[in-house]
């Protein structure tokens, strides 16, 4: 096998961006996307649909190993998505404009295609959640009011009044009637109770300087919020009679998402974390891992997958024992220059980072790091001998 030359040499040159999303370009590098993920829905047993930023609706039809993005000219930043059954799946959030549009994506082909439904003007969503096929709510903060609700399977939305002051940012129901939301208002986070559908809502707690970040319930009476006190404490409560109490569990990570597969068994992502509990969340133990992690799901008991910022993609078939990274890191930064040998072999560089592709373009690997000088120039003579 021939060697790669390498020959350092200070040149200068402007600055381009490889994975910049525009309509008809498709991200190769880092594969499947830059941008950063907030939540992942399973479809069925192998397929899955990861959502985030910049019109970032991601699909994978086989567990995980390829992935296409099915909103490549949108622009909308999406939070949340969920499926309701094998067909039809929802994913909310935000048209990136100067007044911002509460969007609403549908599908009933299992996420191959897509319609793009304006839930409410001037309406931020956050999050969503269908406690059926065809009913289902949508939060966030709006001019008029913070909460959406449709009766015809997201086709149309209608303004809910309520008395919760508080911009909402998760929506979880144990069942049709039944249901939670939490929220902000200010430096108080608040958690409020329905159970005649969302015609009306009860508080549960009100905490000053406090924030939650995930809600999952195992069923009709045991959930779990998990949060922040003041500013530097992690917070995870629990309740075993559908909210009348909360019992607070020590636990010293801020925990971005949680997901219980069993009564006993759950996990929970964060900064740089994924934790799993198999005693009903009194216990957590970390698995260290790179990404900041802002969603994690399972399938099943064994198969799961946690999603984050720069396009970080995890996955675990063992239990969470172990995790498997499903996208490529580190980010090799803004790439600077790219030149094709041929035309399946192509180079490409950053200030610290030479990339190498061998398939037209369709995958990228780091070759060479360097941290210092930083890389100006590149100019790759054949495929064997490249100066930088």
């Amino acid at each position: 096998m021939k060697n790669l030359k390498l020959v350092l040499i200070l040149l200068s040159v402007a600055i381009t961006n490889l994975c910049y999303p525009q309509c008809g370009w498709v991200c190769t590098y880092p594969y499947p996307t830059i941008n950063d993920l907030y939540s992942i829905a399973y479809v069925n047993n192998n397929s899955a649909v990861a959502v985030g930023r910049l019109g970032t609706l991601l699909l994978t039809t086989n567990g995980g190993v390829n992935w296409i993005n099915k909103l490549p000219c949108s622009k909308d930043t999406l939070v949340q998505a969920q499926f309701t059954d094998e067909y039809t799946g929802y994913a909310g959030g935000t048209e990136s404009s100067i007044l911002s549009k509460g969007i609403i994506y549908k599908t009933t082909d299992q996420g191959n295609n897509w319609s793009r439904i304006v839930a409410a003007e001037n309406f931020d969503i956050k999050c969503i959640f269908f406690q059926n096929l065809n009913s289902g709510f949508a939060g966030g903060k709006g001019t008029y009011a913070n909460l959406l609700k449709s009766t015809n399977a997201g086709i149309n939305w209608t303004i809910i009044p309520n008395s919760m002051n508080i911009i909402i940012e998760s929506i979880y129901f144990s069942n049709n009637s039944t249901g939670y939301i939490f929220g902000s208002f200010g430096d108080s986070a608040k958690i409020y109770k329905t159970t005649n559908s969302g015609s009306n809502w009860i508080s549960l707690i009100s905490m000053s300087y406090a924030k939650f970040y995930a809600m999952h319930f195992l069923n009709e009476i045991t959930g779990f919020v998990s949060g922040r006190a003041g500013y530097n404490t992690s917070l995870l409560l629990k309740t075993t009679n559908s909210g009348e109490n909360w019992n607070y569990i020590y636990n010293q990570n801020y925990m971005y998402s949680l997901f219980f597969t069993t009564i006993n068994t759950g996990f929970a992502c964060g900064y740089h974390f994924v934790s799993k509990t198999t005693n009903g969340g009194n216990n957590w133990i970390s698995i260290n891992n790179p990404n900041i992690n802002k969603c994690v799901n399972f399938k099943d008991t064994n198969n799961g997958f946690t999603v984050g910022y720069d396009g970080a993609i995890l996955k675990t078939t063992d239990e969470g024992q172990s995790w498997i990274q499903n996208s490529q890191i580190p980010n090799p930064g803004y790439i600077h220059k790219i030149q094709f040998t041929n035309r399946d072999t192509g180079f490409a560089f950053s200030e610290n980072n030479i990339l190498r592709t061998y398939d037209k373009g369709n995958s990228w690997q780091i070759i060479y790091q360097i941290n210092y000088p930083p890389l100006k120039d590149l100019y790759a003579v054949n495929s064997d001998t490249v100066y930088v």
